[in-house]
């Protein structure tokens, strides 16, 4: 028999519910919050100022005032990549395997299933992977036709190989199923064809073939382990009273962990810098107005950063000297590789 001071468990709360408590929670620490956001953007700066040389005066008007702009850019950059390079995990996430549980419930379970489901896994990376590298071997150079075909065939093995990870026979497989394969088969393989690129262009700045493929063999594994890593993560997540608490908790780990890796903090804050000038391209074509083409320069620039009527550039390749050069002495310019 109850009692007066016998309470009821607390039910879960709603969405909505959840949402009000976290905008509460912002509002209560704003300055924290906001004094956290400028000591992660300022020592981004501080990494990308110290890689590049920049002669960057943290303590100018432009610079201050650009902060705020700098952290969202930021913010917004890192969310985008996430999401393209995790995407696939949705998959896992599901419910389409043997009887009917999610992927990710059955690799949390030890046997044979497990084994199977990451080995598929690792099938949807390897197959496609090796497809995109024998389309981008120079000498065979692809018309639109073949590279059409050739996504086309990608996508139809990435799928079959989705589908077959659920432990099920052909004909017990719905019609959602299998849509959902093709949607996670697409974004797969435009994670891998970030990954690759961003490998072939860092390998390329070094002239090292071995180097690329050792980069992408190493990104590709790292890639399909943080996709099932995600997956598990997202399955503890979703069982909890509190699911966008422990989102923002993971967003923290995330952004120290951006904060103490300098090499990873400067490339966004020079994506981010770069980005409303030549769309996130390091370097640029540039024509110069009639009569101001400085004597030292060329053409083709490398963009430090831009620093309100001054844009730093240097010549490509070169770590110094940097150039300050007036925006009005550029008629026009656009984004290109350094290595095209």
């Amino acid at each position: 028999m109850s009692t007066p001071h016998d309470t009821l468990p607390t039910p879960p709360s709603t969405l909505t519910e959840e949402i009000d408590a976290g905008l509460k929670w912002l509002h209560d620490r704003a300055w924290p919050l906001s004094i956290a956001g400028l000591i992660v953007t300022v020592l981004c700066l501080l990494h990308y100022a110290h890689q590049h040389q920049v002669p960057l005066d943290l303590t100018s008007s432009s610079t201050i005032t650009a902060i705020p702009v700098i952290l969202t850019l930021i913010l917004i950059l890192v969310f985008a990549l996430v999401i393209l390079l995790l995407m696939p995990a949705w998959f896992l996430l599901i419910r389409g395997g043997t009887g009917s549980a999610s992927l990710a419930n059955e690799i949390g379970a030890a046997g044979a299933r497990r084994r199977s489901i990451v080995w598929h896994w690792s099938l949807s990376i390897i197959a496609p992977t090796m497809a995109l590298l024998l389309a981008t071997i120079p000498d065979t150079n692809p018309s639109s036709t073949n590279l059409l075909t050739l996504v086309a065939a990608i996508l139809a093995l990435t799928t079959l190989i989705f589908v077959r990870s659920t432990g099920r026979h052909a004909r017990e497989i719905p019609f959602d199923l299998w849509l959902n394969a093709a949607f996670a088969s697409l974004a797969q393989l435009f994670a891998l064809i970030t990954v690759i690129l961003a490998c072939l262009r860092f390998a390329e700045r070094q002239d090292s073939v071995p180097l690329a493929v050792a980069l992408i063999v190493a990104t590709t594994a790292t890639l399909g382990v943080v996709q099932i890593g995600a997956a598990m993560i997202a399955r503890r997540i979703g069982s909890h009273s509190r699911p966008l608490t422990v989102i923002g908790q993971y967003v923290a780990v995330g952004l120290t962990l951006l904060v103490l890796i300098p090499s990873a903090s400067a490339t966004l804050v020079g994506a981010v810098l770069r980005a409303p000038l030549t769309g996130g391209a390091a370097c640029a074509e540039v024509t110069w107005a009639p009569g101001r083409a400085p004597p030292d320069l060329g053409t083709r620039l490398f963009v430090v950063a831009p620093a309100g009527d001054i844009l730093l550039v240097r010549k490509p390749g070169e770590p110094r000297p940097t150039y300050f050069v007036p925006r009005a002495n550029i008629a026009s310019l656009y984004g290109i590789g350094c290595h095209d």
